[in-house]
């Protein structure tokens, strides 16, 4: 793997943002940024355009959800809309409201969510996936309808102005 694909990891605690950034550096990543807050990530971007986001579910009592949406929606400058995203969520495996969470950033446009209960060993394929990919995963169509009445209403304002 490219040691030029950038990273941005968020997530509250030191040691657990340490303990990712020694698994990217084991693949060969060097350009990785963290920090400890939502707002603080989004200066971030800003800065250093990621290739994906790894977001612990839950920072400093904020869901990570509202971010998740103002990417997907472009409302971040300096962040692709379509940067695969990966969230860490505070539940053991096979927790049922880990599922829940997991269907529901699924849900948001996420490309992978995982137990923070991982091993390197079997979050290191997660972060290769993600990066593989060229886009959003294939949960996209559920934005579609959004995208579509979003580029409906602006057409109509063009097409038909209120003050003609």
């Amino acid at each position: 793997m490219s040691n030029t694909k950038r990273i941005t990891v968020i997530a509250g605690d030191l040691t657990f943002r340490h303990l990712i950034r020694e698994g990217l550096n084991a693949l060969g990543v060097t350009a990785i940024t963290s920090a400890d807050s939502f707002d603080v990530a989004q200066e971030i971007m800003w800065i250093a355009t990621p290739d994906l986001l790894i977001l612990e579910y839950e920072v400093r009592g904020a869901c990570c959800l509202d971010l998740v949406h103002k990417i997907r929606d472009g409302g971040i400058i300096g962040c692709p809309s379509d940067a695969p995203i990966i969230v860490i969520a505070d539940f053991p495996p096979g927790d049922e409201r880990g599922a829940a969470v997991a269907t529901q950033v699924l849900g948001a446009g996420v490309t992978a969510c995982v137990s923070n209960q991982f091993s390197l060993r079997t979050f290191i394929p997660v972060v290769q996936n993600a990066l593989d990919h060229e886009s959003l995963p294939a949960r996209v169509e559920e934005h579609l309808p959004t995208a579509l009445s979003r580029l409906a209403t602006s057409m109509q304002r063009v097409l038909f102005p209120s003050g003609a």
